[in-house]
This record gives structure tokens, C-alpha cells and sequence, in this order.
């Protein structure tokens, strides 16, 4: 049914709530479904897209009262489009016209799709945006007729959008049905990346079966990027089983899927995750894993994990560990902290865990941290953390610190870069 009153305002025939929303006269739309985000870049030809047969009227039901219905013809928005350009601002222009249109979607996604690919080209974003607002509501209510349109519309970036809509779609629908649809899909963009977005919404609902599909799929990023989402999602919910299935991957996959496996191992059972690390074969990916450990551990049982990382032979490995955790701890417990620090071995661990300290303090108890600076062995290292204290001191406290320094006897080069912190700039 039309309907009968006339919204004056603006001098044209239009109608209803919905109507005075899009001219600018009301301040809200009633609410009708999820927000749309236009994604269209250019627009492509629509003519091989029927006009919908029974394009006279429209009637868009309101949430908010369930038994009223709001009738929008084509001729009425039309007009108001028309209308359009009195309101300033161009986004509020295709914020309200985008609400509108999706509201018309979800009463009548096929005719609200039509009636926006057809709209001339002089349109311009209003035409786009009116396509992706019909488009995402029919990706959700009638994916097949998009995929219809699809399948006879030539290579564009509305094609694309329907494409990609589809996908997004993903979690609310058959993964799998829809990953096979887009498998089938010609070799383009459009297919690549809603291949993507498809497996990686399977990797986080059905890790294994994201496994599978792993075999289905030519080498090469795409694969690589795959294989690390599955390990990250697969290691929150059976690691164990992750573990034995990266075993099988390729160099390449494999060295994705390590250190993502570990990291998400790491924030159920750090130890075990841990010890999955400590057997890898020690290299780049072993230090990349540890690390991804080593930030989990550190947080949940410092003096645990600084132990584990004193496990490790000297060198690279154990000294990047050990840095993580006193800079994680320090911030929590400075005192338990600095006392497992002290009880390090000398050499250049004990030295790194010390500057690490030291730097760690230095904003709130710079005196101590020059103190524990005097501990380091290495003089590169410890004329570094030296510095590295004094520029958080004469930010925070530049007298006291100037005052230190006076008392120190460096040699002359590092002594001039400390006195350097406290001439003022330009002089």
C-alpha cells in the first residue's frame, strides 16, 4: 500500500519516517540490520542486470515496531536523492542515503540491488554506496542470487564487492560450501582474496579441517599464511595434535607455523610449550619460538621462565631471553627481580640481565640504577646502560642528575655525551 502522507518540508513527493531520515529532516533511521561499509573502488557496467519485475513499491519493516511498514517507491527515492545535495556535508549525504538503501535491502534486496546498479554513472559514490549497502544485505539473506549475478557478470570491481561480501559472510554460513564456490570461481583478485578470507575464517572455526585444505592449495604465500593461522588456532585447542601436524609441512610452512604454535602453546601451558621449543633445532626459528614463549612465560612466572632461558647454551638465544624477562619482571617485582639477577654467572648474560635492570628503573630510581650500572663487566656494554639511565634522569629529574655527575670522573668521551643531556638546545 502507498503511502498517503505527503512530507512537505522539502516541497516533494515523499513519505514516511524513512523518507524524511534520507532528506535530512529527521535525525534517525529506524533500525534494520548491520551497519554497511561501502568497498566498491570504481563502478562497472550494469546493464546485463534486469530491472526487478515488480519495481513500483517497496515496503520496509521497522525493528522497532514490528507491525509497521514503511513504503518506499522508486519514483520516492528518486526524489529525494534529488534532495540530497541540501544537505551540507557529503558524508551525512551517504551515510543516510547508504542507511535507507540497506533498509530496503532487507525488505527487498533484489529490487533495492537493481534499482542501485542502475543508477547513472552521475551518481557517482551514491551509486556505489547504494550497491555495497544491497549487496551485503543480500550476501547474508539470498547469497545465491548475488552468486547468480556473479557468475554472468565480466571481471569488475562491483563483481569483486559481491565476491568479497560473499566471503565475509563466512562464519554466519557453510564454510565449507563456500569455500568450494570460491575455489570454482575464475582465476582473478576477486577469487584469490575471498579464498583467503574464506580459509582463514576455517582456520579459526575448524583448525583441522583448515589442514586439510592446506593440501588443495598451490605453493607460496598464500599457503605459508595459511599454515601459520592454523598453527596459532590449533595450538589454543589441542597443541599436541598442532605439534605432530606442522611436522609434515614444507620448510617454508614449517617455519611460519613454529613460532606461531609456540606463541599460542605458550598461553595455555608455557612450560609445555617450552619444552616443544627447547627440542627444536637451534637457529633462527628456535629463536623466534623462544621468544614468542618468553613473552607469555615472563608475565605469568618470571622466575620460571628466566630459568628455563639460563637452560640455554651462552650466546644469542639465552641472552635474548634473559633480557625479556627482567624487563618484564622489573616492572611488576623490581626487588625479586634484581635479587635473581645477582645470582646470574658472570659473563655477558649476567650483563645483559643487569643493563636490562638498570634501564628498567631508571625513570623511577635513577640513583639505584646508576648503582647497579657500576655492576656490568663489559665496558661497551656498561658505558651504554650508563647513558642509557642518565637521559631518563635529566628528563625526570635533570639537578639531581647533573649533580651526580659532577662526581663521576668517565673518560673524557663519555663524560662530555652526559654533559651534553644538560645544555640547553641551540647553545
Amino acid at each position: 500500500m502507498m503511502m498517503n502522507s505527503i512530507f512537505r518540508t522539502l516541497g516533494v513527493a515523499c513519505t514516511g519516517i524513512t523518507v524524511g531520515y534520507l532528506a535530512g529532516t529527521s535525525s534517525r533511521m529506524p533500525e534494520t540490520g548491520t551497519q554497511v561499509t561501502p568497498v566498491i573502488a570504481k563502478n562497472a557496467p550494469a546493464e546485463s542486470i534486469p530491472l526487478h519485475p515488480d519495481f513500483s513499491e517497496t515496503t520496509v519493516k521497522s525493528s522497532s515496531d514490528s507491525s509497521t511498514h514503511l513504503a518506499i517507491s522508486r519514483a520516492e527515492v528518486e526524489a529525494v536523492m534529488s534532495e540530497l545535495n541540501r544537505i551540507p556535508s557529503m558524508e551525512e549525504r551517504r551515510r543516510r542515503f547508504r542507511e535507507v538503501m540497506r533498509a530496503w535491502a532487507e525488505s527487498d534486496g533484489q529490487a533495492a540491488l537493481t534499482f542501485a546498479l542502475n543508477l547513472p554513472k552521475s551518481s557517482a559514490y551514491l551509486k556505489l554506496d547504494a550497491i555495497a549497502a544491497a549487496a551485503h544485505v543480500l550476501a547474508a539473506r539470498n547469497p545465491a542470487y548475488l552468486k547468480q549475478i556473479i557468475a554472468e557478470m565480466p571481471e569488475s570491481a562491483i563483481r569483486q564487492t559481491f565476491v568479497l561480501e560473499i566471503a565475509r559472510q563466512g562464519p554466519g554460513s557453510d564454510l565449507t560450501q563456500t569455500l568450494a564456490w570460491a575455489e570454482a570461481l575464475p582465476q582473478d583478485r576477486a577469487r584469490s582474496e575471498a579464498l583467503r578470507i574464506l580459509r582463514s575464517q576455517l582456520a579459526h572455526q575448524n583448525p583441522e579441517e583448515a589442514a586439510r585444505t592446506l593440501g588443495r592449495m598451490p605453493e607460496g604465500s598464500a599457503r605459508q599464511n595459511l599454515a601459520q593461522t592454523i598453527a596459532t588456532e590449533w595450538g589454543l585447542r589441542d597443541p599436541h595434535a598442532a605439534a605432530h601436524w606442522i611436522a609434515g609441512l614444507s620448510a617454508a610452512e614449517w617455519e611460519n607455523a613454529v613460532p606461531a604454535l609456540a606463541a599460542s602453546w605458550s598461553q595455555a601451558d608455557a612450560q609445555a610449550s617450552g619444552e616443544f621449543v627447547a627440542n627444536l633445532p637451534s637457529g633462527e626459528i628456535q629463536e623466534r619460538a623462544a621468544m614468542s614463549v618468553m613473552a607469555s612465560w615472563a608475565i605469568q612466572n618470571p622466575k620460571a621462565a628466566g630459568n628455563w632461558a639460563m637452560n640455554f647454551p651462552e650466546g644469542n638465544l639465552r641472552d635474548l631471553g634473559v633480557r625479556e624477562v627482567v624487563n618484564s619482571w622489573t616492572s611488576t617485582d623490581p626487588v625479586q627481580a634484581f635479587e635473581w639477577v645477582k645470582q646470574i654467572p658472570a659473563g655477558n648474560t649476567r650483563d645483559t640481565a643487569l643493563r636490562s635492570y638498570a634501564e628498567g628503573v631508571g625513570y623511577w630510581s635513577p640513583e639505584q640504577a646508576v648503582t647497579v650500572t657500576n655492576l656490568i663487566e663489559d665496558q661497551v656494554q656498561r658505558e651504554a646502560s650508563v647513558e642509557s639511565v642518565m637521559r631518563s634522569w635529566a628528563e625526570v629529574d635533570p639537578a639531581a642528575a647533573r649533580s651526580w655527575l659532577a662526581k663521576q670522573n668517565f673518560r673524557f668521551g663519555l663524560q662530555n655525551r652526559l654533559s651534553a643531556l644538560f645544555v640547553p638546545p641551540g647553545n
